[in-house]
């Protein structure tokens, strides 16, 4: 008895207890059915959102490309427009792009180049006109000097002509130096204005060479010899043979002369050699000291000994001694 009651007491509890938990789970699904409502309400919103955003989107999206539709349309119509002006506008630019370098050379650098060129030779000229003129004022004072100054002043003159002669004198400056020779200055001044004169041809050399102040004055002698020599041996036989026909000293004479023949014109040796009209010209006691130093005249002067031999001088030197 008192087990089944207890079994009966036991199945009440029981079925309370299920009927109790059915209840509980019931009321959980119902919440969380009312959750998953609230979530898919909250989503198709959310979803019509999405799809109100996207169509503004899209309308905006086509109005833009009509937008750039027309606006392609305009350019593609300015351009079908103004193609030929473009084209023109580019060959154009192409052509300055060739010719403008040419036009600068031609028209700037060019001229430029010549204008500077044109000034350097400018600028040359004036400086070489510049030192001429002031080289020719020198040596106008030195010339000045020799005739008026006192003997330091000659002295620095006549080295300051020495020093610059070389490079050529002025017509009326060697006439000047040939004007104070004719004067006659003593001392070393008169061979050295007699040197200088003698530098290149010219007329007061020719006259003053060709006068009788040569016989005797060995410094002026030696001048005129080196003068002959320089321009030509042979334009000056005649000069040569005066000089020679009067000189008291020929052996002295015909050993500076061929010296000045040696140093200017080693070539005319052979022409002074076998002169007629100089050899001939010569003494007795000058062929004679030709024949005795044959042996050192031909060293000295570098003469071939062949050459010496059978020149119209050595001929006329043993002829001489023969007899």
């Amino acid at each position: 008895m008192n087990n089944s009651k207890i079994l009966l007491f036991l199945l009440i509890s029981i079925s309370y207890n299920s009927y109790a938990f059915c209840q509980v789970q019931n009321t959980q699904y119902y919440i969380k059915l009312q959750h998953a409502q609230t979530a898919v309400s909250t989503l198709n919103n959310k979803v019509d959102s999405l799809n109100n955003k996207i169509k503004y989107l899209e309308i905006d999206l086509n109005r833009r490309i009509n937008d750039s539709s027309k606006t392609i349309e305009y350019l593609n119509s300015l351009s079908n427009a103004f193609g030929p002006l473009f084209t023109i506008l580019a060959i154009f630019i192409g052509i300055i792009t060739l010719v403008l370098p040419i036009l600068t050379y031609l028209f700037a650098i060019r001229p430029s180049q010549r204008a500077l060129k044109e000034l350097e030779q400018n600028i040359d000229n004036r400086l070489a006109t510049y030192l001429k003129d002031s080289r020719n004022k020198s040596i106008d004072s030195a010339i000045k000097n020799l005739s008026t100054g006192n003997a330091e002043e000659k002295s620095q003159a006549i080295s300051y002509l020495n020093y610059t002669h070389p490079e050529g004198l002025l017509k009326t400056q060697l006439f000047e130096l040939f004007r104070i020779l004719k004067k006659n200055p003593v001392g070393t001044i008169k061979y050295q204005l007699a040197f200088i004169l003698s530098s290149r041809k010219n007329e007061y050399a020719d006259e003053y060479f060709a006068g009788d102040q040569l016989y005797d004055d060995y410094s002026v002698k030696t001048a005129a010899f080196s003068y002959f020599s320089k321009i030509g041996f042979s334009y000056y036989k005649d000069s040569i043979c005066k000089i020679l026909s009067n000189s008291p000293n020929q052996q002295w004479d015909i050993q500076v002369l061929l010296s000045s023949l040696y140093q200017n014109r080693n070539d005319d040796i052979p022409h002074f050699l076998n002169s007629k009209e100089i050899v001939d010209t010569l003494n007795e006691n000058t062929l004679i000291f030709v024949k005795q130093s044959f042996g050192d005249l031909i060293k000295q002067f570098k003469i071939e000994q062949r050459d010496f031999e059978n020149s119209y001088l050595f001929e006329k030197a043993n002829t001489t001694i023969t007899k």
